[in-house]
């Protein structure tokens, strides 16, 4: 069976999240903002930590927008913790350091650089989507 596009675009966003580093440390760039962005920030640092913990579940239940949750069920077929568990064993590591947040209204635009290390290509910046839902942000699109 062929892999439909939407998940493949979704997939290859977590294999370049969790899988363009060679450090295996988390990061803690929440302490480098304040206020709504500081709690952006600190999505990033747990879905980082969670993806360290190569925890699926948790990210799924605790950091991915319904949404995104949806879009990967439907396109895998299957819960969006299987979807996400075979990436997650790919990956090396899964440091992100959050350079710049942007927040318009409900929508944070959060622009991450990772180490890809030994592939010679040095750093590699990525954009993170969340939206707020209630109280929570939530990652809405993974670059």
């Amino acid at each position: 069976m062929r892999t439909p596009p939407a998940l493949l675009a979704t997939l290859a966003g977590c294999a370049v999240v969790f899988g363009a580093c060679t450090s295996s440390t988390t990061s803690n760039s929440a302490s480098d903002f304040q206020g709504p962005q500081k709690a952006v920030a600190q999505v990033v640092d747990d879905f980082s930590s969670a993806g360290s913990d190569r925890d699926a579940n948790k990210i799924c239940e605790e950091f991915l927008a319904p949404s995104l949750i949806q879009a990967i069920q439907k396109a895998s077929k299957t819960t969006c913790s299987n979807a996400l568990d075979n990436r997650l064993d790919d990956a090396d590591s899964f440091k992100l350091d959050v350079d710049k947040i942007t927040i318009n209204g409900d929508q944070a635009t959060v622009t991450v650089t990772s180490d890809v290390g030994g592939s010679g290509d040095g750093d590699r910046r990525d954009t993170l989507q969340l939206q707020r839902i209630g109280n929570n942000w939530k990652i809405a699109q993974l670059s």
